[in-house]
């Protein structure tokens, strides 16, 4: 009887191995996905962060995930070369705008390897010319303010200060219009003050939250004890200790949307 159990032990261990060989094989043999990035932002984000993301983003595609590094003033064939170092067979490539051109180049040289254009809070004008050839994810900017809007009136309180949101000209009005909406629905029903521009604020009394959204970066070296909500890819560990929320608007944040088509 001990026998039986033995052996049979032995074969239920012996299938979960190969199990575990065959997927780790599959895994390993299955074209990767790629993520263009450049020094600062990697800086940036943190490369302790950037691998926890690899690995994360890696077992939620089920394929691996890899960096592809260049200069920030590095030109397209710079980027096509860095991209043929890492994988010469990727089943996609992913773009951040600024690197827009070198996807049209990417895309011309190999037609059949999906260039993923990612899509920042600037909206539909990000990549000029045409964009029909290509993958574009766009970020849920509404999404974004919404939530955004709401944890700004639950940080407030019951403070009855403003509340300042600070924005770049990629705000467009449906975000705005988004961000009143959640703080509505958290009751708050006074109008925030938006600037354009840190200058803009001259006065810094009464404030109860404080919205950074691509302007007013200089707010932070005040080091007020007020909320701050930013929107930025900083690595928390290195944000001041009034920031309370950061939307992450990161290409390792934004290829989450990629799970369901590159899986397949």
């Amino acid at each position: 009887m001990k026998n039986n159990m033995k052996s049979h032990r032995r074969i239920v261990i012996a299938g979960v191995v190969l199990l575990l060989g065959v997927l780790g094989l599959v895994f390993f043999f299955r074209a990767p996905v790629l993520v263009v990035s450049d020094a600062s932002s990697a800086g940036l984000y943190g490369k302790r962060r950037i691998t926890l993301e690899q690995v994360r983003s890696s077992l939620v595609l089920f394929r691996r995930v890899k960096q592809v590094s260049i200069a920030e003033d590095a030109g397209p064939d710079v980027l096509l070369f860095a991209i043929e170092e890492v994988s010469s067979r990727p089943f996609c490539v992913l773009f951040p705008q600024r690197f827009a051109e070198g996807a049209r180049r990417y895309r011309e040289q190999f037609p059949s390897i999906p260039a993923v254009l990612l899509e920042g809070r600037g909206g539909g004008n990000s990549f000029p010319g045409n964009t029909g050839d290509f993958l574009v994810f766009k970020t849920d900017t509404e999404r974004d303010f919404y939530r955004a809007g709401l944890c700004a009136a639950i940080f407030s309180g019951e403070k009855s200060g403003r509340i300042i949101f600070f924005q770049d000209r990629t705000v467009q009005e449906t975000g705005r219009n988004a961000f009143l909406r959640g703080l509505k629905e958290q009751g708050r029903e006074d109008a925030p003050v938006f600037l354009n521009s840190f200058a803009q604020l001259s006065d810094f009394t009464n404030i109860s939250c404080v919205v950074l959204a691509g302007a007013g970066a200089e707010y932070l070296e005040k080091n007020l004890e007020i909320p701050v909500i930013l929107f930025s890819w900083l690595d928390p560990a290195m944000s001041s200790r009034e920031t309370v929320v950061i939307f992450d608007d990161s290409p390792w944040a934004r290829q989450y949307r990629l799970r369901g088509w590159s899986g397949s």
